[in-house]
């Protein structure tokens, strides 16, 4: 059981805890092993990185250190017996880091969350960035993505996807949809497509958390407790972590694929609560933040890339056959505008 060796591992490295029990969290994401360690008066959550990229666990560590005192929902590592945030288990060979538990509720399913917790996330969502967007230092160990570098890589990707499939030879339902609609939207690509990239990637930046879904949120009565998951924060277009909060809370798929199809009520609560709650959007940013649904798609590939070149994938594990719905809110871009015209006054 992987929570074994860990008891042996936190009793050297964090012997002020005095933990007596630990067990693993059902409920965590696909990325890394949650698990809940607990003593005989507090509790702790275990992140256990899968992926052992040191720098990028450093990074994550100081830029939590830097916004704590600016957003008291974003959460705070343990320092370890060598005053880190962060420890490598000999044991599992992985590095780990502890913070506390926090009682409220979370949502795991984006079709069950309700539009009270959609406002309550756009709403903070909004003051998360509103706070942040003046933060000094921010350069110091987070990483910057770059929209345009994204874009030419994700490219490179997506064809790189049409050859593994091409390669592989016969193809299932599924592979078949996959190949066709990646073929059909690589040959459409045109200079106005790269235009607009670069037009996205001029608008307002700022320090974003990357995966600001209800997922990785603490809910309570009174609103949001804590905000978990920070492993994807960096500094990025703020258009780009709106659209794709938005999506998440307005999914009426339970595999949150985010082009997938949306409910526009829970659309239209998520934009209006954001931009309710204060504007720091200049007009240059409603305009880009309105090409969202036709390049996202290119700016996160994620869905399919991940899928069709690692090992022991298949490639139609996260696709439906319904493709229509699957690439929704891209087929129905005038609505996206319509509300974005409706609120971002």
């Amino acid at each position: 059981m992987i929570a074994a060796p860990f008891k042996k591992e936190i009793d050297k490295n964090y012997p002020e805890l005095n933990i007596v029990k630990i067990k693993k969290l059902k409920s965590a994401g696909m990325m890394n092993n949650i698990l809940i360690a607990e003593n005989h008066s507090d509790k702790y959550i275990i992140k256990v990185y899968k992926r052992n990229n040191k720098k990028k666990i450093i990074g994550e560590h100081k830029l939590l250190a830097l916004i704590g005192i600016l957003v008291p929902e974003s959460i705070s590592y343990v320092n370890n017996t060598n005053n880190e945030t962060y420890t490598f288990s000999t044991e599992l060979k992985n590095y780990f880091g502890i913070y506390k538990y926090t009682e409220g509720e979370s949502l795991s399913q984006p079709q069950k969350v309700s539009l009270r917790q959609i406002s309550k996330t756009a709403k903070a969502l909004q003051k998360f960035q509103a706070l942040l967007q003046n933060v000094k230092n921010i350069n110091k160990g987070v990483i910057r993505r770059d929209a345009d570098e994204e874009f030419k890589s994700n490219i490179k990707d997506l064809k790189r996807v049409v050859r593994v499939l091409k390669n592989k030879g016969k193809l299932n339902s599924k592979e078949k949809i996959i190949q066709r609609v990646l073929l059909s939207k690589l040959k459409k690509i045109s200079e106005d497509d790269i235009n607009n990239i670069k037009f996205i990637g001029q608008s307002s930046i700022g320090i974003i958390h990357g995966d600001f879904a209800p997922s990785n949120i603490i809910f309570d009565k009174d609103g949001i407790k804590k905000i978990l998951d920070w492993e994807n924060a960096c500094i990025y277009n703020y258009v780009w972590e709106i659209f794709r909060s938005m999506c998440y809370c307005s999914n009426e798929s339970s595999l949150g694929i985010i082009c997938s199809k949306l409910n526009e009520k829970k659309m239209s609560v998520f934009l209006k609560s954001y931009f309710s709650s204060g504007n720091i959007f200049k007009k240059r940013d409603v305009k880009a933040l309105k090409l969202m649904p036709k390049y996202y798609y290119f700016l996160d590939p994620y869905i399919i890339t991940s899928y069709c070149l690692q090992k022991n994938k298949r490639a139609g594990d996260l696709i439906s056959t319904k493709i229509d719905n699957h690439f929704w809110l891209e087929n129905h871009w005038e609505k996206f505008i319509s509300l974005v015209n409706k609120y971002a006054k």
